[in-house]
């Protein structure tokens, strides 16, 4: 499993306020999300990456995800854009760094970077298992 700053260098970001704008990013306990365990992956290898926001804190008004699929040492990353807190599920293309990935077994890094009320963000990951279907 990544650390969370493994899983922003991972996903192309140099940190995780470059995510949200510069802003200061701090780890906290909050929002819960998911990455759905079966993902559509196109004929061109990309994936279709999508999930649910299940809670948002009071004080949470805004997210962005980024995910990272892996499957056997190949990657496919993409960001979403910024969803508000009435946002139900996120969605993102993930597309491949190198190698087109294929139907079949995967794991999906997501992070996400919350914005709060008072300006402040803090962020969350996860790691799921997935299965790649055409």
């Amino acid at each position: 499993m990544f650390t969370r700053g493994q899983m922003i260098r991972r996903a192309g970001v140099t940190s995780a306020a470059a995510l949200m704008g510069g802003l200061d990013v701090s780890v906290a306990e909050g929002m819960e999300s998911r990455v759905d365990t079966v993902l559509r992956l196109s004929a061109g290898g990309a994936v279709f990456a999508t999930g649910p926001f299940v809670t948002w804190d009071m004080d949470e008004v805004a997210a962005r995800v980024v995910c990272t699929i892996v499957q056997k040492g190949n990657m496919a990353i993409g960001n979403t854009k910024l969803y508000q807190r009435t946002a139900s599920h996120w969605a993102t293309i993930c597309n491949p760094c190198t190698v087109p990935l294929v139907p079949g077994n995967a794991i999906a890094y997501a992070v996400a970077v919350v914005l709060d009320l008072d300006g402040s963000s803090s962020w969350y990951t996860w790691e799921v298992p997935v299965t790649l279907s055409r």
